[in-house]
């Protein structure tokens, strides 16, 4: 719920460049949605959690790789926001196809997709800044 109140958050301060914008909306609506869902619910079974979580990384997937090509000319990394959201995807795939591993499985996938997802972005993010920094020229002034 967090995440997709962080991508709400980046997508309305993006709302000088419309590129990229209505994808990362639509992801942090997804995720939201799905978070209130498992909190008003939570006495909801196994199978509807399991249902509730895929379906979220598998819409948040397709955004976050709709992002990324929609970016690619503004973004140098955008190769790592389709490699994060093509993780998302595969995350979904696997809880769909693997329903009978229970929970202990969901915690595993999740697990490995927040270590995978979490290097990616971070790796992004120091390209973002490097960047940023590169185009922004020296922050000092040496007065004399």
């Amino acid at each position: 719920m967090v995440d997709g109140a962080a991508a709400i958050v980046a997508a309305i301060r993006r709302s000088g460049r419309r590129s990229g914008r209505l994808p990362l909306l639509l992801e942090g609506l997804a995720g939201v949605v799905i978070g209130l869902a498992i909190l008003i619910w939570p006495q909801i079974g196994q199978v509807l959690l399991l249902a509730l979580v895929a379906t979220w990384a598998i819409v948040t997937g397709v955004l976050e790789v709709l992002a990324a090509l929609r970016l690619r000319r503004e973004l140098a990394g955008g190769v790592i926001l389709a490699a994060v959201g093509a993780a998302s995807v595969v995350l979904g795939i696997l809880l769909v196809l693997f329903p009978q591993a229970g929970i202990v499985a969901v915690g595993w996938f999740i697990g490995a997709y927040a270590l995978v997802a979490g290097i990616t972005m971070l790796l992004l993010g120091l390209r973002l800044r490097s960047r940023h920094e590169a185009s922004a020229g020296p922050t000092w002034i040496v007065a004399h």
